[in-house]
């Protein structure tokens, strides 16, 4: 008799978990952003300017590799950028341009280091500074990248009959999917935050641990991914852009930028590029504290024009808008190089 209440016990248990394993399936659609999303114009990423996911959204390698989406290739890189796995090998090998990458491979860059990676489907993403990322995909034709640790920026072109997410970054609390925009998603690994940021277009941000509403996140406003989603609390407008307060050519190995005061900004970020897309990063720093000073390291960068830019970052650790600035890095008269 107890044996057969134990099965039977053992029997509601399992139904149970069945149950709310099919209710977390469903529990959170992406909802319909085609009213709200809007076309990019050709160039993203501004000067003075900082998809239906699929029911399941599966993190295993799928039965067939796609040859749209990879290999993807570094189109720009710069220091330390190592190839730490393959197929679930490590081999951490360093990674040059035009380097291909593959299904599976996980990237990983250094302190001042920087990569800029396109996939065969258009998308283009840049890995800063200490951030670690896996190359996946959420179906044949929808590339889907798991940020492990910092941050990545990403430009998706819009497709004007796409009815379905045409790129996807996982977090540890979200899925995000897009059909065409600029964003940066970070993640801390640390304190466990994660966080997106939208320049221009929409990003859905659907939750992967509760049964939360999915955040809808347009352009000109972040979000907080916790493990439950507010709206009401979770998104907020981007900060404003700070001011180069005193723009003038750098006559020393690093470079120096005053910046104006942000309300509501915690720090302040700079950096510094050799293009106005921010392809090619080469430099960047935090401000140490709220001062109006960020300091970014340049010593091992060339005279030349470069291109700086500028953002605050909120309580969240969250990026704001940006304002971009041309400046000349001229050192010929200095005795420290």
């Amino acid at each position: 008799m107890n044996q057969l209440l134990m099965r039977s016990f053992w029997l509601v248990v399992s139904v149970c978990m069945s149950a709310s394993a099919l209710a977390q399936e469903s529990c959170a659609p992406e909802p319909d952003i085609s009213s709200v999303l809007k076309p990019l114009p050709n160039n993203s990423i501004k000067k003075g300017t900082a998809s239906s996911y699929p029911k399941k959204s599966p993190l295993r390698q799928p039965k067939q590799i796609s040859t749209k989406l990879y290999p993807a290739k570094v189109l720009k890189l710069k220091g330390d950028v190592i190839l730490v796995s393959r197929a679930g090998q490590l081999v951490n090998r360093p990674l040059i341009i035009g380097s291909e990458l593959l299904l599976d491979d996980v990237v990983e860059t250094g302190r001042q280091s920087f990569v800029t990676i396109v996939l065969g489907s258009g998308v283009i993403s840049v890995l800063p500074s200490n951030a670690k990322v896996a190359l996946k995909q959420a179906s044949a034709s929808v590339a889907r990248y798991e940020l492990l640790q910092g941050s990545i920026e990403n430009r998706v072109v819009k497709k004007p009959n796409a009815k379905r997410s045409t790129f996807e970054i996982t977090v540890p609390n979200g899925v995000l999917g897009v059909r065409g925009t600029h964003f940066t998603v970070e993640y801390d690994l640390g304190r466990g935050d994660s966080g997106v940021s939208v320049a221009d277009g929409v990003v859905v941000v659907r939750p992967v641990l509760s049964c939360s509403r999915s955040l809808v996140v347009t352009d000109n406003h972040s979000a907080r991914i916790g493990p439950t989603f507010n709206p009401t609390s979770d998104i907020q407008k981007l900060l404003v852009a700070p001011i180069w307060t005193n723009v003038r050519a750098q006559r020393s190995n690093d470079f120096s930028f005053e910046v104006s005061t942000v309300e509501g900004a915690v720090k302040y970020v700079a950096q510094v590029a050799r293009d106005a897309k921010f392809l090619d990063v080469v430099a960047e720093q935090d401000s140490p504290d709220q001062g109006g000073r960020v300091v970014v390291p340049g010593r091992d960068l060339p005279d030349g024009f470069y291109y700086v830019r500028l953002a605050a970052l909120d309580q969240r650790g969250l990026r704001g808008l940006t304002q971009t600035y041309l400046f000349l890095k001229n050192t010929k008269n200095i005795t420290d190089k």
